[in-house]
């Protein structure tokens, strides 16, 4: 069995850029797996289906990072649901 999970994680950004930004990934792994990085390479992560790279995050729900992460657990739920 497999399903979808939504991890997100710094972002490495040059040393000029202030504030915080992060990543966030869609991945497909092994039922019961929590990944612990965005990567192929993490125990049991089959694929990476789709990732958002140096998001912005703010302090209200209209952040990149927030607008992101809303999107990302849609699709997750969305292909989740196909899964029988």
């Amino acid at each position: 069995m497999v399903e979808y999970v939504v991890k997100a994680s710094a972002a490495k950004m040059p040393n000029t850029c202030k504030g915080i930004y992060k990543r966030i990934g869609l991945m497909k792994v092994e039922k019961g797996v929590t990944p612990t990085m965005i990567s192929t390479h993490s125990k049991g992560v089959i694929e990476v289906v789709e990732t958002w790279e140096k998001l912005n995050v703010g302090k209200t729900e209209k952040c990149a990072f927030a607008k992101a992460l809303k999107e990302a657990n849609v699709k997750a739920k969305e292909l989740n649901s196909k899964i029988i």
